[in-house]
């Protein structure tokens, strides 16, 4: 897969709802082989989560790529904020398909993935790792200017099962009634999951 740098604005890409922060994500695009995807490594997640920590060596921010994920920082008054990131574009159109970002909450990883707009919403969104469902009634929250929002709450064992997956896809129905299926990299995920808790201690 090809790899492009992309700067993102944090004040003019990120849309807030239900009280965190999310994506831009670009008009619909139907994507049905992992070669239709392209990653982009210079991202710029909400940091919507902070904690008192300080980062390594008194940073002011950390900004990582381990493969297809990042581990994006920020230190600020109230303590560091970090994210691990993700996003995925079609490689002909060049549109933003799909953005996950998550941080730590206690034992789990909780976020986000932004979907396009089309999407059929009471239909909800299935996260597919090997064939096997991760999790169950992953449904859309909103809608907003920055596309379709899924929150995403994964236990440990979730998370382990979408880091040792050889397959992870994202499944949904368009309103047209076409099965959409967006493969989702893991490549990386487990290394900037091990960083990200790292930094967090």
């Amino acid at each position: 897969m090809n790899r492009k740098l992309a700067a993102l604005s944090v004040a003019g890409l990120l849309c807030v709802a239900g009280g965190s922060a999310y994506f831009y994500n670009s008009a619909y695009a139907t994507v049905s082989s992992p070669k239709a995807v392209e990653h982009k490594d210079e991202v710029a997640p909400s940091l919507a989560t902070s904690s008192e920590h300080i980062l390594p060596g008194g940073a002011s921010s950390l900004n990582e790529t381990y493969q297809d994920w990042r581990v994006v920082c920020q230190q600020q008054a109230t303590g560091s904020r970090c994210a691990i990131v993700l996003q995925e574009f079609n490689s002909k159109t060049r549109q933003r398909i799909l953005s996950v970002e998550l941080t730590p909450h206690g034992s789990q990883m909780q976020g986000v993935t932004v979907l396009p707009f089309g999407a059929a919403l009471s239909k909800g969104v299935s996260l597919i790792a090997d064939d096997r469902t991760i999790g169950s009634g992953l449904t859309f929250s909103t809608c907003v200017p920055a596309g379709c929002l899924v929150p995403l709450n994964l236990d440990q064992r979730q998370l382990g099962d979408l880091e040792s997956a050889k397959k992870v896809e994202v499944k949904f129905s368009a309103v047209s009634g076409q099965d959409i299926n967006i493969p989702l990299s893991n490549k990386g995920l487990d290394k900037a999951v091990r960083r990200l808790n790292t930094v967090e201690r």
